[in-house]
């Protein structure tokens, strides 16, 4: 007998709901639950319609013509398998075939992906390779700058050195001069005033610098200079000796 329309919707269905992506994605996925899902309606078909017809039987019900179609399937009848399963393999095929296409849109996907990803990074490679270059230079701008900040500071250092010696220079002939007046009211106090040992070393110092230029000269000019610094180193001798002395005396009291 020709399958209805509406049967083989509701049968079409059926095979629909059964048979779906998820269920293959499963890890624990079983053919045969698979199979025992499809077959199990159908079976259970059967028996409600020879249960049916055994009600029949047993109330001497008039037969009608839904029981006629039951009397003419006491034995098993295999059609409604086969159609079922053959919807099966249909809807199988067309959701290998979906899943087929799905497989390739995300290979293409994949390779675009894969492209782009190539093209971003050639040009990252770009990037970098010419802030490296540029780095470089930079380093090299960098090192310049610093070999002649390092000479200039030598020439300075060299600079604030003849500074200093001619301040030294300046300062020697400035004592020079005080001493070569007849008067000592000028000379600098450090050679008068001995208040410590610190001005006593600082004065005896100097007027040993000032005993070497003196030694040097030999114009007539100079003989005040000449007596008032050997008068005033003798005078610094003595109180350096006089220091000396009384540091030994504390030294030994205290020991």
């Amino acid at each position: 007998m020709a399958t209805s329309t509406t049967e083989k919707t509701e049968k079409t269905s059926f095979v629909s709901k059964s048979i779906r992506k998820e269920h293959f994605e499963k890890e624990n996925f079983n053919p045969k639950d698979l199979i025992q899902t499809m077959t199990d309606k159908l079976i259970n078909e059967q028996e409600r319609e020879q249960m049916l017809e055994d009600q029949i039987n047993n109330k001497n019900i008039k037969p009608s013509p839904s029981h006629n179609r039951i009397q003419q399937k006491k034995e098993f009848d295999p059609f409604p398998f086969e159609k079922t399963f053959e919807e099966a393999v249909i809807h199988i095929r067309k959701l290998r075939s979906q899943i087929d296409e799905e497989i390739k849109d995300a290979i293409q996907t994949t390779k675009n992906s894969e492209t782009n990803y190539k093209s971003q990074l050639s040009g990252f490679m770009t990037d970098l390779s010419r802030i490296m270059i540029e780095f470089r230079a930079l380093d090299s701008r960098i090192s310049k700058v610093s070999q002649t900040a390092i000479r200039i500071g030598d020439r300075l250092e060299t600079v604030e050195q003849q500074r200093k010696k001619i301040e030294k220079t300046n300062q020697l002939i400035d004592h020079f001069l005080k001493f070569n007046q007849p008067s000592m009211v000028q000379i600098d106090p450090i050679f008068t005033k001995h208040d410590d040992d610190k001005d006593l070393y600082e004065a005896a110092r100097l007027i040993i610098q000032l005993q070497d230029i003196a030694n040097e000269l030999s114009s007539p000019d100079t003989i005040q200079a000449k007596e008032s610094i050997t008068s005033t180193a003798d005078r610094i001798k003595e109180n350096y000796e006089k220091s000396f002395l009384i540091r030994e005396k504390l030294t030994i009291k205290e020991q």
